[in-house]
């Protein structure tokens, strides 16, 4: 997650307009959960528990996609 969060983080560092528009780190972060989760899935890296809510019709889980887009505005903002 942190090599992710990391390349998450490098345009809103280096370009001026990302910079302008932090808020653009949630849906990109959710952007990129939610491609690793359906790869993960597909390529039986991991199952999930039954109390894991999903998110309909993709059959991805909900909290590892949503964690990755807020974790990752959130650190942007406490580092910057």
């Amino acid at each position: 997650d942190a090599l992710i969060l990391t390349l998450l983080a490098l345009p809103f560092i280096y370009l001026a307009y990302f910079g302008n528009r932090k808020w653009l780190a949630i849906p990109a972060g959710i952007v990129i959960a939610f491609l690793i989760e359906l790869y993960a899935l597909h390529a039986g890296r991991w199952a999930y528990a039954a109390a894991m809510p999903i998110i309909p019709f993709f059959n991805v889980g909900l909290t590892p996609v949503l964690q990755l887009g807020i974790l990752g505005y959130v650190a942007y903002i406490i580092v910057i």
